[in-house]
């Protein structure tokens, strides 16, 4: 029997950075980012059971129905942010919607904070655009677009290639469809 080889600091952050397996996503989640836990502590993003499943069996075309609180978002979210910073996409719009205003700004906030992540760990990026309504990477010309089911209209004159919608049972009925369409 061999043993996996040992490989060396660059090729594990290589790895960690840029490998398509669901062990390198969780395992770029636990060196790089934080979040706050249930007190508002700054603690490692260790994934839990449910995010480890949801690396294991992600199609790449998932829709999550789950439980409030279980850190579904927060996985997602980081997935998406692992890919519009390490390359791996050039040029890709991705919208992040909740169903409030306030928890779209938790959303922008949360991906605010790990951009300093990066940067305590030595990665930096620069911003050509960074509002309330978008994030627009400098050298990659990835986007992250906010949004929310309070808006009139949401992501015009953009075609996302990823979209993260959170809380859509509580969109407002009457013009759910309208904004999505």
């Amino acid at each position: 029997m061999t043993s996996a080889p040992t490989l060396t600091e660059e090729e594990r952050l290589l790895w960690l950075w840029s490998d398509n397996s669901p062990e390198a996503l969780l395992g770029y989640m636990a060196q790089f980012l934080t979040v706050a836990d249930e007190r508002g502590r700054i603690v490692k993003l260790i994934p839990n059971p449910q995010q480890i499943r949801m690396a294991h069996d992600a199609t790449g075309r998932d829709i999550t129905v789950k439980a409030r609180q279980t850190g579904t978002s927060t996985f997602k979210l980081a997935a998406r942010f692992r890919r519009f910073t390490n390359g791996s996409v050039f040029g890709a719009n991705c919208l992040i919607a909740a169903d409030k205003d306030a928890s779209t700004a938790k959303f922008r906030e949360k991906i605010m904070h790990w951009f300093q992540d990066l940067n305590r760990h030595g990665f930096n990026f620069e911003f050509k655009k960074n509002n309330d309504q978008e994030l627009l990477l400098d050298r990659f010309e990835n986007r992250f677009i906010w949004a929310s089911g309070e808006q009139k209209h949401i992501a015009r004159s953009f075609s996302a290639q990823e979209v993260h919608l959170s809380e859509f049972g509580h969109w407002p009925v009457d013009t759910a469809n309208e904004l999505l369409g």
